[in-house]
């Protein structure tokens, strides 16, 4: 009985450490079973649908789970995705009073699920509902939770399949920063708050090299290196697993060789992403030049609209690679120079990634023709 009643207390605390909410009881039951050494085949008792999530969850947790497209275990990035999606089928079993079934999982769930994140469910961080993308990737999840559980045998349902349970998307305005605005970030002086100065560092090095947040954070001074009186970065990409070599400029090397006087190390200390993500607007709206409003144009109450938005407070770690990428193609460097570095395969999609609008393209025509990349026709 001792065994049990420990097995029940430690699941317990462990949920609620990491989900920071009560346990439902079929999750619990399944926790404790699993705890105890009792798979769900062995008690030949099939997962209810949210109790299967919590443990699709608690797997995905343990590196069970395989993003098939590069053989690894899912990301904790994608684990907090599908625990956001677990969270929002709670609530919306709450709102609609009833508990869902893999039955349920139909084209008629799907319109009543997005209706509920897109109209009715507020985020607690930002007051709002939830974007039409941010909808769809939960949309993903969910299918990708069905198709694991028919794989199982847990449903015989295919309806996630069909046309009509799709993901939905749209265009959305994604900014980068201009040559001028970086520069003017790089110059500004942050010595009297060493916070906003270290996450400005980290973020211009990323305009600077094109590294995701992830390969920026794990730097170290072994990775920096000299080769035919070239200085680079050397690294595997973590996204990709492919190595890249990156040359060091010198608005780059005035921040490697400042905190290589000050700590040893030619790389600021790491800080989270998250972090990052709200310092880095804090210290943008220290720069005129960011503090100008700009036009973004998305879907609220079903209608495209426009909002004069202060660029400053829309500035991210994904910013870093895009403002690199397009800044490079605006510079008239090839795209097949550039794309290793993004990870992109094709031209196609990397020209849906940089921003560039009639001007930028023309400024790049100009620049491959003066030198003499183009020849007239």
């Amino acid at each position: 009985m001792d065994s049990i009643e420990n097995a029940i207390i430690t699941c317990y605390r462990r949920f609620k450490n990491d989900r920071k909410e009560e346990p439902a009881i079929d999750a619990l039951r399944e926790m404790v079973k699993v705890e105890r050494g009792f798979s769900v085949a062995e008690e030949n008792k099939p997962l209810e649908f949210m109790a299967f999530i919590d443990a699709f969850i608690k797997d995905a947790e343990q590196g069970k789970h395989i993003n098939l497209s590069n053989g690894k275990p899912v990301t904790i990035v994608t684990v907090r995705t599908y625990k956001q999606t677990y969270k929002l089928l709670l609530a919306f079993e709450l709102r609609t009073k009833r508990k869902l079934t893999f039955k349920d999982i139909t084209p008629m769930f799907h319109k009543q699920f997005i209706h509920f994140i897109r109209q009715e469910f507020k985020s607690i961080e930002t007051g709002k509902s939830l974007s039409i993308n941010t909808a769809g990737k939960h949309i993903t999840n969910i299918k990708t939770f069905m198709g694991v559980a028919y794989e199982r045998k847990l449903t015989t349902s295919l309806d996630f399949r069909m046309k009509s349970f799709k993901v939905i998307s749209e265009m959305v305005d994604k900014i980068y920063l201009t040559a001028d605005e970086i520069q003017a970030l790089h110059d500004h002086d942050f010595s009297a708050n060493k916070r906003l100065e270290r996450v400005r560092d980290i973020f211009v090095l990323g305009c600077y090299t094109g590294l995701r947040i992830s390969d920026l954070r794990s730097l170290s001074n072994e990775h920096l290196v000299t080769e035919d009186g070239v200085l680079m970065i050397k690294l595997e990409m973590k996204k990709t697993e492919k190595p890249v070599a990156i040359w060091i400029d010198e608005k780059a090397l005035q921040i490697l060789n400042r905190y290589k006087a000050e700590t040893g190390s030619y790389f600021p200390k790491p800080i989270s992403e998250q972090k990052i993500n709200a310092y880095i607007k804090e210290a943008c709206a220290k720069i005129d030049l960011l503090q100008k409003e700009i036009i973004i144009t998305a879907t609220e109450n079903n209608e495209r609209v426009g909002k004069r938005i202060p660029k400053c407070t829309l500035v991210a770690t994904h910013t870093m690679r895009r403002s690199f990428a397009t800044n490079a193609a605006l510079e008239g460097i090839p795209y097949n120079a550039i794309m290793p570095i993004t990870g992109h395969r094709t031209e196609r999609s990397f020209l849906r990634y940089i921003k560039l609008d009639q001007l930028d393209a023309v400024k790049i025509f100009k620049s491959f023709r003066e030198r003499g990349q183009l020849k007239a026709v």
